[in-house]
């Protein structure tokens, strides 16, 4: 898991998820890469405490380093984007650039990502975790998926937003046709 601190990124649904995943599979680990709101993070740790899993969950704090970022990902099994609302999913793509599988909630503004990524319904803590069993139980579904979002990541470029971009300035306004 990566990113800021905040209730929508769903910090809080990953005691519930790692739990069920820990009662399939005992010796599964993650890591957490983060920071921002520190009540959100004490009761992050109280709830992984409270649930037993503070052995299979490691808290790294924020890491500013991108090459060790990286290097955290390309050593990922799964990367879980557990966010209820996000603007784009930024994260799930470099994840999926290293090609990592991803699971995550299934939320509009991934479209452009989905056919890279797995979804489940929001909140549906069960079925978020049965996808990460079976992703690291089953090899031939896991290269499967690796390798879809892998290919599908190679689809983004930082080159390719900015043109986008930039043709949308450059778009002649709507209306009046006069820039305001």
């Amino acid at each position: 898991w990566l990113g800021r601190f905040h209730p929508q990124k769903g910090l809080l649904e990953l005691p519930d998820i790692v739990t069920r995943i820990v009662r399939a599979n005992p010796n599964a680990t993650g890591i957490v890469i983060g920071g921002g709101d520190k009540r959100l993070q004490e009761t992050f740790v109280s709830e992984i405490q409270k649930k037993h899993i503070d052995g299979n969950i490691k808290l790294l704090g924020t890491i500013v380093d991108r090459a060790l970022i990286t290097r955290y990902l390309r050593e990922s099994k799964v990367f879980l984007m557990t966010s209820t609302y996000e603007s784009y999913g930024q994260v799930s793509l470099e994840a999926m650039k290293q090609g990592v599988p991803v699971v995550a909630y299934d939320l509009p503004p991934y479209e452009p990502l989905a056919a890279g990524m797995i979804t489940v319904p929001i909140l549906r803590n069960d079925l978020f975790a049965d996808t990460v069993l079976q992703l690291l139980q089953n090899k031939t579904y896991y290269r499967q998926n690796a390798m879809k979002a892998y290919k599908h990541s190679k689809n983004f470029s930082w080159n390719m937003v900015g043109k986008e971009i930039y043709e949308l300035l450059m778009q002649p306004q709507l209306g009046n046709g006069n820039p305001e």
